[in-house]
């Protein structure tokens, strides 16, 4: 799969149909923010979209309607939340030498930009003892998010209606956080304005040792060079996968996060080799069985890992 022009370009909207708007208010950063009820895959849906109503604008999330006692099943997440979910998991899990169960278990502190219909902080709530702290910048859909799609902040998650490059800002030098989710979106596809080389460059500085920066991008080959190259620049490692149902890529960025000057380059080359000799395929699908088997994310690593971007990382065997 290659990757494609640098025109704009929007999750693919099959299998479902919109036929009711539920909600719709302005926005100063996304134009309107609108959600919509309709019909996927024979069962009912709402959608989260920015700027306009679907079919004409992207999907940025959706659940499935259910009943009273639970009125939102976010399982019925998008493909790309999917994919950031499995991914994290799969290389914190590896990289930290623990289990998938172990994972699961393990106090996690995680941190996602952009809060979209919630579905990021709800999985890692109600199949986790992480903590969150969510970062969204729009008060509209900080609302539209609790009104609409059940999003809930608690003892373990925590809502930070704010700039994200404010916030990393204010948390530089904290190296404590394990993943941190970048998905800033608004109604023109990717926010380069705010995924900006200070914040990416200060990101890193946020990481415990082995932490991980899981960003989605678009498969626009501008935005997602300018993005990986500002990654590769402090992380050094950046493994890509395409979700094959949509047009988005998402980035997995790891690797050194400590201040290294000429005098021990040797020591940080060999940190290196060591982590990228860590993640192999094997491990990767391993991981991913793990995952499959307690049934709560629908994410089939070995096809995302088939239809990584040509020229990109080629995966380890064992």
């Amino acid at each position: 799969m290659r990757l494609v022009s640098s025109r704009p370009c929007f999750r693919q909207l099959s299998n479902f149909y919109a036929d009711r708007c539920v909600h719709r208010e302005p926005s100063s950063f996304s134009k309107s923010i609108i959600v919509t009820d309709g019909e996927r895959k024979g069962a009912p849906h709402r959608f989260l979209t920015f700027g306009d109503a679907p079919p004409h604008s992207s999907v940025q999330g959706r659940v499935r309607l259910r009943n009273k006692s639970r009125p939102f099943d976010h399982s019925a997440r998008c493909d790309y939340v999917n994919t950031m979910l499995g991914s994290s998991l799969c290389y914190t899990s590896i990289l930290n030498h623990l289990s998938i169960d172990s994972l699961f278990q393990s106090d996690l502190k995680i941190a996602s930009f952009g809060l979209g219909s919630g579905s990021i902080p709800d999985f890692f709530h109600r199949f986790t003892k992480a903590s969150v702290e969510v970062v969204e910048i729009d008060p509209a859909v900080a609302r539209v998010s609790e009104t609409y799609f059940g999003f809930e902040t608690s003892d373990r998650i925590r809502l930070h209606v704010r700039d994200a490059n404010d916030w990393t800002l204010d948390n530089a030098n904290r190296r404590d956080m394990d993943i941190i989710f970048v998905d800033i979106y608004n109604h023109e596809g990717l926010a380069m304005d705010a995924l900006n080389q200070q914040m990416i460059s200060t990101l890193p500085s946020l990481l415990s040792t082995d932490g991980i920066i899981i960003s989605n991008v678009f498969s626009d080959i501008k935005n997602h060079n300018v993005v990986n190259q500002l990654l590769q620049k402090h992380l050094q490692h950046t493994h890509t996968l395409s979700v094959g149902t949509t047009h988005n890529v998402i980035l997995t960025s790891f690797g050194c996060n400590e201040s290294w000057t000429e005098n021990n380059l040797d020591e940080r080359g060999a940190v290196e080799k060591m982590k990228t000799e860590t993640v192999t395929k094997q491990k990767l699908m391993r991981a991913a069985e793990a995952i499959a088997a307690r049934g709560c994310i629908d994410f089939d690593i070995e096809r995302v890992m088939q239809e990584a971007l040509e020229d990109e990382f080629s995966f380890r065997e064992e």
